[in-house]
């Protein structure tokens, strides 16, 4: 069976797609086939993020019921729950498989890095003025990118949570970003924009890059 409610999230890995909605519910679906070969029930409120690794045999998700989950996708069984604080609604993640680290952009304003293998959290990121919407972890470790409803990018140190720039110039909330893990960021925003930043432009912890591009949407 399908979802039965609008279709949030969704991770992909080799032969399988997961997916999370507004029903509550994480689905494992068949790739070449299409079906949904198994659903994971747990989460009281709907499913905001996931996040899946074939290798490992585990689904992150999460939830505005303000929990992370871990599952094992084989069976379908949850097999962990992060620490979160009750009310605090998550609202994006990204999973560094490599490392194990885990970031979460939730209601509360904060980023939260988290170590897949023990469970706990081990550093906060504070800096935005509103809920962060997208996060960007990358494979290198050598900068953490957030955007949310405060219409900024920022670009973190994740060995220090300090913040090194902000990125001013969507209208409205930044809902996604992706890095190359150098100097190049990409975002996009409700201001219907696609924007890409080049870091070089800035030097300090106060200073304001610039977009070097974008698109509107128009023809």
């Amino acid at each position: 069976h399908g979802h039965g409610g609008p279709v949030w999230c969704c991770a992909i890995d080799r032969d399988a797609v997961v997916s999370g909605s507004y029903d509550k519910t994480v689905k494992v679906w068949n790739l070449s086939s299409g079906k949904c070969v198994r659903t994971l029930r747990g989460h009281t409120l709907w499913v905001s993020c996931v996040g899946f690794s074939y290798d490992s045999g585990r689904i992150i998700s999460g939830s505005w019921d303000s929990s992370i989950r871990v599952w094992n996708s084989d069976v379908g069984q949850q097999i962990a729950s992060f620490p979160t604080l009750e009310g605090n609604s998550k609202y994006c993640l990204d999973w560094n498989k490599k490392s194990g680290i885990l970031a979460t952009g939730s209601r509360n304003h904060e980023v939260q890095y988290w170590d897949i293998n023990t469970i706990s959290l081990i550093r906060t990121f504070s800096g935005h003025q509103n809920v962060v919407q997208s996060v960007w972890n990358g494979e290198l470790c050598r900068h953490l990118v957030t955007g949310g409803d405060d219409k900024v990018l920022k670009i973190w140190d994740p060995s220090s949570s300090t913040c090194s720039m902000t990125l001013e110039g969507h209208t409205s909330t930044v809902m996604g970003v992706q890095s190359d893990g150098d100097y190049r960021v990409v975002s996009c925003s409700y201001d219907k924009t696609i924007k890409i930043w080049d870091l070089r432009m800035g030097t300090s912890s106060s200073s304001t890059a610039t977009a070097w591009a974008q698109w509107s949407g128009k023809q």
